[in-house]
């Protein structure tokens, strides 16, 4: 599966201008998931360094390569910015595991920079990984030195195993908001509970997450989208990441803060 850079920088390039268009601050994740590691180079050199995965050996397969280049200086690519045990080539110092994440881009508004060696494209942002699937505990350590934000939190022992192997982690609580039995996320009347648990555990709480009916209607997704928005609205938070490549518009509509496109900007997995 191949992946084209101008492409790839001429469709964000088009969202971001349809994000512009909003009158609103709206952050780009490109979903990443399914395509080769050269998928991340392309949204980073684009200018879209937020990506997001689901699948706990992709992160692990693609970040290492990346990694790996860095540490090599080959110049193509920047380490990628991650919270968790073993940040990846600190330029100073040993791990910091009980600081804030140092995201580069898309992360908490007024975070430090990231204190990163050379190794990518003059002036390029390096990688961060938002993990947007759906998580199991036993997952969490493996992926800890590579992911930046989790954004499918859903339950307390996945918030304890978080803590515990990335103190300090930004995190987003995921809302199934359509009741659609297999699909991952808290019911809304959880979510204010679990927004409780992070922050007692010293997590940082960074928003909501849901994503829309798997039927598309515009009316469920609508109802979905709107629960999300009064969630987020009610607690104070900043950041309310829903809309995919399908019903981006809807989620511009209905107080987005954050979409994850992939087909949009890659074409299809298959």
């Amino acid at each position: 599966m191949s992946v084209d850079p101008a492409l790839v920088k001429e469709r964000v390039e088009a969202i971001r201008r349809r994000l512009a268009a909003s009158g609103r601050d709206i952050e780009l994740v490109a979903v990443t998931k399914g395509f080769p590691v050269d998928a991340i180079r392309a949204a980073v050199a684009a200018g879209c360094p937020m990506v997001g995965e689901n699948y706990a050996q992709e992160v692990v397969a693609k970040f290492s390569e990346l990694r790996r280049a860095a540490e090599a200086g080959d110049g193509s690519s920047e380490p990628p910015v991650c919270h968790g045990a073993e940040p990846p080539l600190l330029s100073s110092g040993g791990p910091r595991a009980a600081e804030p994440p140092l995201l580069s881009s898309g992360g908490p508004r007024g975070a430090e920079p990231p204190l990163l060696s050379s190794g990518g494209p003059r002036g390029a942002e390096p990688p961060v990984c938002h993990f947007i699937g759906r998580l199991q505990s036993n997952k969490v350590r493996q992926l800890a030195p590579y992911v930046a934000v989790w954004e499918s939190v859903d339950r307390s022992s996945l918030l304890a195993e978080i803590a515990k192997r990335a103190p300090g982690a930004t995190v987003l609580i995921q809302v199934n908001a359509t009741g659609e039995d297999g699909k991952g996320g808290c019911t809304p009347d959880e979510a204010p509970r679990l927004a409780d648990e992070a922050r007692r555990l010293d997590l940082d709480l960074d928003g909501m997450m849901t994503v829309g009916p798997t039927s598309g209607d515009p009316a469920e997704t609508a109802a979905a989208f709107t629960v999300v928005r009064r969630l987020v609205d009610s607690m104070h938070l900043r950041t309310c990441s829903m809309g995919m490549s399908g019903d981006i518009d809807q989620a511009f509509e209905l107080g987005t803060t954050r979409v994850r496109i992939g087909s949009a900007i890659f074409g299809s997995r298959t």
